[in-house]
């Protein structure tokens, strides 16, 4: 064989073993579970409610454990930011459509693909607006279509639509919602919530079975399972701020082209699904914010790609970027990007179908700045190809420009105590100096304040965070200024919690609120042992505010404070702040509605009802306030005619036992008896500002014919959770908090049962600590989800004591854990859990 002859073949093997490698994605289809939380899907170590995604697909596909929502985490918002790759912070009711172009757009334009290759399956009509986005240059002409279910709790039907769309017109881009978690969720049914997340695991696999059965489908479909939101931590029925448990969200990635069996804890988020997608069909999203999650896409480049004349140091003006592109049979798409940030975000220079191999750049429509780097891709129908520049280069043109800066730590979603080093690193394009400083912020940048200023370009700072407010919503920003024109960067929002002992005598005196208030002692020599007082505040637009007055010296030391909900603590006085933990609304509180007097086996059903009427819908508004159901009889009560409703005699009253006063109500009945039976649907009303009447909470009576109705005398309670309002007050003494029990230093570590067991709502515990030594002691339910922490301390060798109040959580089976380790190097002292018993 001759040289010439042997070098052909050589060349044409390698380009067939390269070929092999290259993307086999044709069909992407994305399952949104609609408001599942993490800790009944990955989060749950058992996996309960997702078995056969669990079980059986896991091992198929990638998981990803640590996949957040760092936007608005609501529906429309968390599909909007999938479907672009840019956090959408649009309506929640449909009303609103993404600014930024979604992947269908991107993929009918850059494809020349009709609007039958992409689909939105819908479970929730108002996703409709998933179709397109208002972008000037996409929008309504390169929309997807899409098929709506009749129902929106029903799953099955939007299996169907999936099946459908996926059979009939091989949808290339599909995205579905299944509703039904969130619908379940919402309505503060936990049975019914879990249940929901069953049959979307069963749904699922059985789409990815149909897929595998499917000769056209079958290893050409990559399936995207995740979530557009989770729900709060603390209560199920609802999401939409910046809690843990409404941000950590699950995704799991199978296909022709994402490893088999493999679990991913690399931080990611939801617009890097778009580009991820991107990548995989060989179209660019290129307006898109987020980065390739690249394990997801375990092919390689078979187009190789060359620069020729890849800047390394400085340029201003117009460049001529030149490159070339191995051979292709295919028609190519070719587009050149630069990124200012050494590579996290890219912006797009030319988008063009010609295998062009020369672009003059001018580089005065860019800023200054010392991180640039360029990359070039190229796609086709069966190839793929990209290279980027090796190092970063300077732009520096004629005009002065802002400096540059990056922030290396901290990052997303970690969580500080103690100190820690926040890292930068500051440079201008013309070599000026710089004057650094750098802020924080406890409220997610609503408010700054100023932690260190004069700091070098490049360097670190070690931050004692001590002092600060403890936080779920931390941010760090530094200013940089040549003197002319400044720069800023933000740092991600991370969490800030210290050890804190704990005042605790803290009790509530007035009111009905169910908020958890703790007050935190961040400097213990201050303890005064004077009284307090913390008065909230009734406030508009659901803002949450507080006074807090020193009784013993008659001062107000802390007026007016707007606070998270979430735990974060607020201002510092007196060496104390305060953590609260509150509700947006009153909700259903199922575990406390239930008979307290009598033998009756009927139950009710409680949600907040809507009323379709011609004129219009009627929405109730719940009332915060718990009721009781009294039994009689005789006739000692009638029921209102609102609505058209006849007045009917009633054998019981509604009693509002929060407000001392009888409830109106409207009947309707099964039985025509005016007694509280099987069947009977109640709707209760509340006064408004104007003293008027208006709808509240809705009671169906559930059961069956055989049930035992009640007697003369029994009593059913209807209780709910209530946020904080003007009538709540707290006291408490600024004392320490663990109470040391004797002054017999112990021999051992010990944790004791904890007394009474079973309990309602208080219990003691107690721990025996021989050495000083950092201590946790937190409480799980029967699921090993955590539901609250007691003890966060630095604690000296003793007998403690503490209380735990579960009056906010359902009765059932708790288990607390003790934790203690080292004050030098964290090293585990001392480890051990009992289980307690919460009978209400």
């Amino acid at each position: 064989m001759n040289i010439s002859r042997r070098f052909t073949l050589l060349l044409l093997a390698i380009f067939f073993v390269s070929h092999v490698q290259a993307q086999k994605t044709k069909y992407v289809v994305i399952i949104m579970l609609d408001g599942a939380r993490y800790t009944e899907t990955f989060g749950d170590s058992t996996h309960t409610y997702i078995p056969t995604m669990w079980n059986v697909l896991k091992p198929q596909g990638t998981i990803y454990t640590s996949y957040y929502n760092n936007g608005k985490t609501e529906t429309n918002p968390g599909h909007a930011s999938i479907l672009s790759g840019t956090w959408q912070y649009i309506a929640n009711d449909g009303s609103e459509r993404s600014h930024s172009p979604t992947i269908f757009e991107y993929f009918r334009k850059q494809k020349n693909v009709p609007s039958t290759d992409c689909w939105v399956a819908l479970g929730k009509d108002k996703l409709n607006v998933l179709t397109n986005s208002t972008h000037a240059d996409y929008g309504a002409q390169y929309a997807a279509s899409y098929k709506i279910s009749t129902d929106p709790a029903n799953d099955i039907l939007t299996y169907d639509n999936v099946r459908f769309v996926l059979t009939n017109h091989r949808s290339r881009i599909t995205i579905a919602n299944f509703a039904k978690i969130d619908i379940e969720g919402h309505a503060a049914s936990w049975e019914t919530y879990l249940e929901a997340i069953k049959r979307a695991d069963s749904l699922v696999t059985s789409l990815w079975n149909s897929i595998q059965s499917d000769a056209d489908l079958k290893n050409k479909t990559t399936l995207i399972v995740t979530n557009d939101h989770g729900r709060h931590t603390t209560d199920f029925s609802g999401h939409g701020d910046g809690c843990d448990g409404c941000r950590h969200v699950m995704l799991m990635i199978l296909g022709p082209d994402t490893p088999k069996g493999k679990i991913d804890s690399t931080l990611s988020s939801q617009i890097d699904i778009a580009p991820t997608i991107g990548k995989m069909m060989r179209f660019s999203p290129f307006l898109a914010e987020g980065n390739v999650i690249e394990s997801a896409i375990e092919a390689a480049a078979n187009v190789p790609i060359i620069l020729k004349n890849s800047p390394t140091t400085k340029i201003s003006g117009t460049y001529s970027l030149q490159w070339s592109t191995g051979y292709t049979k295919d028609s190519l798409t070719t587009i050149v990007e630069y990124s200012k940030d050494a590579g996290i975000s890219w912006n797009q220079l030319l988008n063009t179908t010609a295998k062009d191999s020369v672009y003059q750049w001018n580089t005065l429509n860019v800023n200054d700045g010392t991180r640039y780097r360029l990359r070039i891709s190229v796609y086709g129908d069966t190839t793929y190809g990209i290279t980027q520049s090796a190092q970063n280069f300077t732009i520096d043109n004629p005009a002065n420009g802002a400096p540059d800066i990056e922030l290396l730590s901290p990052n997303r979603n970690i969580i500080v105590s103690g100190k820690m080093n926040i890292v930068w690193n500051a440079a201008d394009a013309e070599g000026d100096n710089l004057s650094l400083t750098m802020n924080g912020s406890t409220d997610n940048g609503l408010s700054w304040y100023t932690i260190a200023s004069n700091l070098p370009n490049t360097g670190s700072y070690e931050w004692e965070t001590n002092p600060v407010a403890n936080s779920k919503s931390f941010r760090i920003k530094i200013i940089c200024s040549d003197g002319q024109a400044s720069s800023e960067v933000v740092s991600p929002m991370f969490e800030v919690e210290n050890i804190r002992l704990k005042v605790p005598s803290l009790k509530q005196s007035a009111g009905s609120g169910n908020g958890i208030v703790t007050v935190n002692i961040v400097n213990p020599s201050q303890m005064n042992g004077n009284s307090y007082t913390i008065e909230f505040l009734d406030s508009a637009y659901g803002l949450k505010r507080y006074n807090v007055i020193n009784v013993t010296k008659n001062i107000t030391v802390l007026k007016n404070i707007l606070f998270a909900t979430d735990g974060s603590e607020g201002p510092l006085f007196d060496g104390m702040r305060l953590s609260i933990i509150d509700y947006p609304e009153p909700l259903h509180n199922k575990d406390s509605t239930k008979w307290i007097k009598g033998n009756s086996t009927l139950f009710s059903k409680v949600n907040l009802p809507e009323l379709v009427f011609p004129e219009g819908n009627i929405i109730a508004t719940p009332e915060a306030a718990d009721y009781e159901i009294r039994i009689s009889n005789t006739i000692i009560d009638t029921s209102k005619e609102y609505f058209g409703a006849s007045a009917t005699p009633l054998y019981f009253t509604v009693f509002n036992t929060t407000l001392n006063k009888k409830t109106p109500i409207v009947l309707t009945e099964l039985l025509t008896d005016g007694k509280f039976s099987f069947g009977d649907d109640l709707y209760f009303f509340r006064k408004d500002s104007s003293n008027k009447d208006v709808l509240s909470w809705e009671l169906f009576v559930d059961g069956d014919v055989n049930s035992i109705n009640p007697q003369q005398g029994d009593i059913f309670k209807v209780a709910t959770i209530k946020p904080m309002t003007g009538k709540d007050i707290f006291a408490f003494t600024a004392v320490p908090t663990l109470v040391n029990v004797t002054d017999i230093i112990p021999q051992k570590f010990g944790l004791s049962q904890n007394y009474p067991n079973p309990f309602n709502p208080a219990t003691n515990i107690r721990v025996s600590i021989p050495v000083s030594c950092f201590v946790k002691v937190k409480v799980f339910d029967l699921l090993g989800r955590e539901v609250s922490t007691i003890v966060n301390e630095l604690i000296s060798p003793g007998e403690y004591q503490f209380e735990f109040n579960a009056k906010p959580f359902a009765s059932g089976i708790y288990f607390y854990r003790i934790m203690a380790t080292s004050l030098i190097g964290n090293r585990e002292l001392f480890t051990q859990s009992k289980k307690m018993i919460y009978i209400k």
